[in-house]
């Protein structure tokens, strides 16, 4: 994991990352059967928090899109982003064929205030 301090205080939704980095490990790693590795990281620029989960595992080779929609998992994730931040929220998978997968999620930056409800942030 790689969280640099000054993505800690941005806030994501409850449990987003848990069916992400389990997808990785179930549909990437243990297809082959060898020890894997997952990354998970994230970075803050722009007004946006970028979180990627990465996995040496079989890779994917399909589109973005067929993947989202054919996993119950994934397509769950991205029409939740969608409910909370419409389309100021994005996923995606790049077709990587078989160099493991990639995948990204683009927030909008949300920090919690000083009284608690989360505020807009740039930076």
């Amino acid at each position: 994991m790689d969280f640099p301090s000054e993505t800690r205080p941005v806030l994501v939704p409850s449990f987003i990352l848990q069916p992400l980095s389990e997808n990785a490990i179930r549909h990437g790693i243990m297809p082959g059967g060898a020890r894997g590795q997952v990354q998970v990281r994230s970075r803050r620029g722009n007004g946006l928090l970028r979180i990627d989960i990465i996995d040496n595992g079989a890779g994917v080779a399909k589109s973005s899109d067929v993947m989202i929609e054919k996993g119950h998992g994934l397509r769950k994730t991205r029409n939740r982003l969608r409910h909370l931040y419409g389309d100021e929220a994005t996923m995606t998978i790049p077709n990587g064929g078989s160099e493991g997968a990639h995948l990204t999620l683009v927030l909008p930056l949300r920090v919690r205030g000083p009284d608690g409800p989360a505020e807009s942030a740039r930076g």
